[in-house]
């Protein structure tokens, strides 16, 4: 008589069913824009870019700094 052997699961496994730490829906819905206004409209130019306090005078003594808004996807 043969015995089986049985193969143990590895430690680590890619299908874990560990919950993750962020809640996934209890995330903030950022606005997107339509596919339509990205095609024939200004491109990124939404209220949020528009109404942002950038920091800088665009001038040559003091240029605007580039970078991401909060909350940009």
């Amino acid at each position: 008589m043969v015995a089986a052997t049985q193969l143990q699961p590895p430690a680590s496994s890619a299908s874990s069913t560990t919950a993750n730490t962020i809640d996934v829906e209890s995330q903030q819905i950022n606005a997107k824009t339509s596919h339509f206004n990205l095609i024939l409209g200004q491109v990124g130019l939404i209220e949020a870019v528009l109404n942002y306090n950038y920091t800088g005078h665009g001038i040559t003594d003091s240029l605007y700094l580039v970078e991401f808004l909060p909350n940009d996807s």
